[in-house]
């Protein structure tokens, strides 16, 4: 991977398969730092800052989600609709998400030339105004479901709205495929979504997750596979119902349903146990009780014996895994014990992407276009807590299958919401990054300067941009930063220009607030002046009028923020 900053002298080119380290974390051994980093050592607490003595606790937990800024695709299976549970799974992730995200039905039906797919917006907010960045999706192709139409087919008409640039108007000339993507699928439409992430991957764009619930493929259908431009696979399946039993989808974390009291079981539904499996799913986002998915409800004894005591009645499973959730992937958990495969076998080693390589769990492309540049992981390495002067180190594993003669370009952006259509995104860097080939992934860090005169104190979420040809995906780092103004001691030097008058310099960091005081005598400090620092270095005239007097001149931080 090779990156260069704008305005900076470019970087050596290195192998892409080397790691490369953009610029390493400042050495500083300043007073404020070292004081910052022993109350850490001691508390075990990232972000304690210590300024004139005070300790100031700036960052304890994550209050919001892990993750921003992505596009969700549920859809049901043969003979189904998106009335029912599919609406009720939609408006469970959106209220998860804090509610008002946008929902889009897509619609496909026979047209007069063959399968043709209608996009109806059904509720939320606009994409530009959502206070998470998600969107959700929910296809709908009942009126081909029970038919001749195969999997191949719909996800034939399907793929190509992710890189259409007008599918949805909220979106202002940006593509799905810009956005971390994930698939959800029950019964046929397990087949539906597996399809739809190989011809998402044969044009070069990675999905984030795919989820199969109960997963069941008829005569002509695509197979249920884990493709290698998929980062996380899972299945969850049972074999319950005397009618409809799925099956593990292979290269996917795995985990049997084996309760089969209440829910859709509990009713004349001759797929009882089939549908139940996206009831168990839907009671790991809306963790109510009672609740339902608009069809069926899940009781508080459900709750008590559908999921294990690791599974923590849900909280602690299905939802847990998706980038909302924050789960760990890479877990070697059998939540279900023999009924579970390890988490980590659904996470995606062939490559290595921060899993290691090997066994292999996922079934080749037969081909990749390498039209779309793919951030797959970025997550930050530093602490939380940051102050102005500061410098982070993100990891970025990513794949552009081009030449590795060709650039691409890079940005990290620093966003105090969750939304990077909504213009408040402020760029911290600007480089670019070379083509990884089809056969690997690129892998590095990239040191991030929290410049003061660019970003103000605050809370932020970093993502990254990879553009080439018009064509741009984004991914958010999942911590939140916690911004402060630097806490290292302001420095004065002194100057003459005639005799009456001489330059003071105050040498801080860009973004802290300093007052200039003086004194006769040390008691009382007066102030003269009061300045945020626009850079490193703020010089201020004064008057040489004071005869034999002794002036006394000091800088001080003013209270620290955010």
């Amino acid at each position: 991977m090779r990156f260069a900053r704008a305005n900076r002298p470019p970087l050596e080119p290195r192998p892409i398969s080397s790691v490369l380290l953009i610029q390493p974390p400042p050495t500083s051994q300043c007073e404020g730092r070292k004081r910052r980093r022993e109350v850490e050592r001691k508390t075990g607490i990232p972000g304690v800052l210590t300024t004139l003595g005070a300790i100031l606790l700036l960052w304890t937990a994550n209050p919001a989600p892990l993750d921003a800024a992505g596009v969700t695709l549920i859809t049901h299976g043969n003979g189904g609709t998106t009335s029912g549970w599919v609406t009720g799974m939609a408006n469970a992730w959106s209220a998860r998400l804090g509610g008002n995200v946008p929902i889009y039905r897509i619609d496909v039906n026979t047209g007069t030339t063959g399968l043709v797919a209608v996009v109806t917006p059904i509720s939320g907010g606009s994409p530009q105004t959502s206070a998470s960045g998600e969107v959700i999706l929910m296809l709908d192709w009942g009126p081909v479901s029970s038919g001749g139409t195969t999997t191949y087919e719909l996800a034939s008409i399907v793929a190509p709205l992710f890189w259409q640039t007008n599918l949805i108007a909220g979106l202002n000339g940006h593509a799905l495929a810009e956005f971390p993507v994930h698939l959800i699928g029950h019964s046929r439409g397990g087949s539906l979504v597996c399809e739809l992430s190989r011809k998402l991957g044969e044009h070069g764009i990675w999905v984030d997750q795919v989820t199969n619930l109960d997963t069941y493929p008829v005569d002509g259908d695509a197979p249920a596979a884990s493709y290698e431009s998929v980062l996380f696979s899972e299945s969850y399946y049972q074999k319950i119902n005397t009618f409809i039993q799925g099956d593990p989808v292979p290269g996917s974390f795995s985990r049997k349903q084996t309760e089969a009291a209440g829910g859709y079981s509990g009713i004349l539904n001759i797929y009882n146990g089939h549908s139940d499996v996206h009831l168990w799913y839907h009671g790991t986002i809306d963790l109510n009780t009672p609740t339902d998915d608009d069809e069926v409800q899940i009781t508080s004894t459900m709750r008590s014996t559908w999921w294990t005591a690791v599974e923590q009645a849900g909280t602690n499973a299905g939802f847990i895994y998706t980038r909302w959730g924050g789960g760990d992937r890479l877990s070697t958990n059998q939540p279900n014990g023999a009924n579970s495969s390890p988490i980590r076998d659904g996470f995606n080693r062939y490559y290595d992407v921060g899993g290691g390589a090997g066994p292999n769990n996922r079934t080749p492309l037969l081909s990749n276009t390498g039209e779309w540049p793919n951030p797959i992981r970025f997550e930050l390495l530093s602490t939380n807590g940051v102050e102005h002067g500061d410098t982070a180190t993100c990891e970025i594993y990513f794949q552009w299958a081009q030449p590795n003669t060709s650039t691409q370009t890079v940005q990290v952006l620093a966003d105090p919401d969750q939304n990077p259509l909504n213009g408040n995104e402020v760029l911290l860097e600007d480089g670019f990054a070379t083509g990884t080939t089809i056969a690997q992934v690129g892998q590095g860090t990239i040191a991030v300067d929290f410049d003061g005169a660019v970003l103000p104190p605050g809370h932020y979420r970093l993502f990254v941009r990879m553009s080439v040809a018009g064509r741009t995906r984004l991914l958010y780092a999942p911590a939140l930063i916690s911004l402060s103004t630097s806490s290292q001691p302001v420095v004065l030097d002194i100057a003459p220009t005639t005799n009456s008058s001489v330059v003071l310099g105050i040498n801080g960091v860009a973004g802290q607030t300093v007052v200039l005081e003086r004194s006769l005598d040390g008691a009382p400090w007066l102030p003269i002046a009061t300045n945020t620092l626009n850079s490193a270095r703020w010089e201020r005239v004064e008057p040489n009028d004071t005869g034999s007097t002794t002036i006394l001149l000091r800088a001080r931080l003013s209270s620290p923020s955010p």
